[in-house]
């Protein structure tokens, strides 16, 4: 049986992939796991390709290449595997209106383009995790463009197509969504994270209600507290929600924080420090 990647993070020989432990965490275990991915770069034209892999690392290979226009190219989110048994995804850039194109892909079907963005309208430059919120249903965002040039949130669905439900506001709201969503289906809400917007520009946490609006839950301040958060947050069983920054942290390496989604109050748990071997980001 097949399972996708549920997100697309590091680079290696130009495939985004997944570290060791999303990989972990996001898999079903089976005797013997097949993997698929995108990757943003490499393929013919150099605009990104579909593969798959098993656990063990044989069998590498690529399914599909992208060709720009009208496929799309250079996917930077994760690939949904639906309960219809299609790989649902979106490309950041190419298609007809170079905005990038929602796509799914089935071996033995081939590659379908559902939906060419306009920039204008449906934004462009999508970077983040695509949910599937309900059977055949998909939330996700862009980075940029839509009606306030600072992205959109979106839903898809074969039934409905493509609708873009909130525009993101940018500074002093939240603007250019990166990370992952996270939805919280008894609350009927989506969280995540922009590296732009904010009252000073440092990024902010959201929520959105379905068929709401978007809230603005906390806006990163840089220096101690953090900034510019890249990856979205993560819904924990103590019912906290939890994510990193970029920047800022007491070393301007970034930091590790909670929001308590009842009051939206913000916790600081840890700055990241080089000379303690923590890495960045």
């Amino acid at each position: 049986m097949a399972f996708p990647l549920n997100h697309v993070s590091r680079r290696f020989l130009n495939l985004s992939i997944l570290s060791i432990i999303s990989l972990t965490l996001s898999l079903q275990t089976q005797a013997q796991v097949q993997i698929w991915g995108a990757s943003s770069s490499g393929g013919d034209d150099q605009i990104g390709s579909l593969f798959s892999v098993y656990d063990d690392g044989s069998e590498y290979q690529t399914e599909s290449f992208f060709e720009n226009s009208p496929e799309g190219a250079s996917p930077r989110s994760n690939l949904v595997f639906s309960s219809d048994g299609w790989y649902y995804g979106i490309n950041s850039s190419g298609g007809e209106n170079g905005a990038g194109t929602f796509f799914r892909y089935q071996e033995g079907s081939g590659f379908e383009v559902l939906h060419q963005l306009n920039g204008s309208t449906d934004g462009f430059g999508s970077r983040s995790e695509l949910i599937e919120i309900s059977d055949g249903e998909f939330i996700g965002t862009t980075f940029n463009g839509g009606e306030n040039g600072a992205g959109t949130i979106f839903r898809f669905s074969m039934a409905q197509g493509f609708e873009v439900l909130e525009n993101f506001e940018g500074s002093p709201g939240a603007g250019n969504p990166t990370g992952g969503l996270t939805y919280d289906e008894s609350a009927q809400r989506v969280y995540g994270t922009t590296s732009g917007g904010g009252a000073d520009g440092f990024g902010t946490a959201f929520y959105y209600e379905l068929d709401g609006e978007i809230t603005v839950m906390h806006e990163f301040a840089g220096g101690a507290e953090g900034s510019n958060p890249q990856s979205g947050l993560t819904l924990s069983e103590d019912g906290m929600l939890y994510g990193t920054t970029q920047f800022g942290g007491a070393e301007n390496q970034g930091s590790f924080f909670r929001i308590d989604p009842e009051d939206n109050s913000y916790e600081l748990i840890y700055s990241l420090s080089i000379a303690d071997g923590d890495g960045r980001y």
